[in-house]
């Protein structure tokens, strides 16, 4: 499990395209709509991106969303980002995940938390260029657990994950 990490205020943090490395595979996913429907109120939505290894290390830099462009209602938000993970897929041992936490501030503690996550994996043989539909889940966030908590609704995160040379 990763431990919420207390940032006070939230910066957003994302990096511009690597610079690449020759014959090497990269990834960049593009951050669409996210839905939840259930869970709290959340007051100044972004994302924390990172990739996690088959030991729950962090490999890659953490990276932050600005706060969502667009909220409609309490549970709908436009983010309209791309992050660019920095580390080519040949570089990442097996059994890395993409980890997308959307974390909020808390309307009580005024502390920063997860509201709900999502991940996939960095698999070089079965990763493609495509629109993406995540399902979230709740927290703790875990992605190497067998058993996940599914936010119960409709809450899900459309994005686009780009695959390139």
């Amino acid at each position: 499990m990763v431990p919420v990490q207390k940032l006070t205020p939230v910066t957003p943090s994302l990096l511009p395209p690597p610079d690449r490395l020759h014959d090497s595979t990269y990834v960049s996913v593009f951050l669409g709509a996210i839905a939840v429907a259930t869970g709290p109120i959340m007051e100044t939505p972004h994302f924390n991106l990172y990739i996690m290894d088959y030991k729950g290390a962090v490999v890659d830099t953490a990276q932050r969303t600005p706060k969502s462009l667009i909220q409609t209602g309490g549970n709908y938000w436009w983010f309209g980002n791309t992050w660019y993970l920095q580390t080519p897929l040949e570089h990442l041992k097996d059994g890395c995940v993409a980890v997308m936490e959307l974390r909020h501030r808390s309307l009580v503690t005024q502390e920063v938390e997860v509201g709900c996550w999502t991940f996939f994996h960095l698999d070089l043989s079965k990763i493609t260029t495509a629109p993406a539909t995540f399902e979230m889940y709740a927290p703790p966030v875990d992605p190497l657990s067998k058993i996940l908590a599914r936010i119960p609704g409709d809450s899900f995160l459309q994005a686009e994950i780009n695959v390139s040379l």
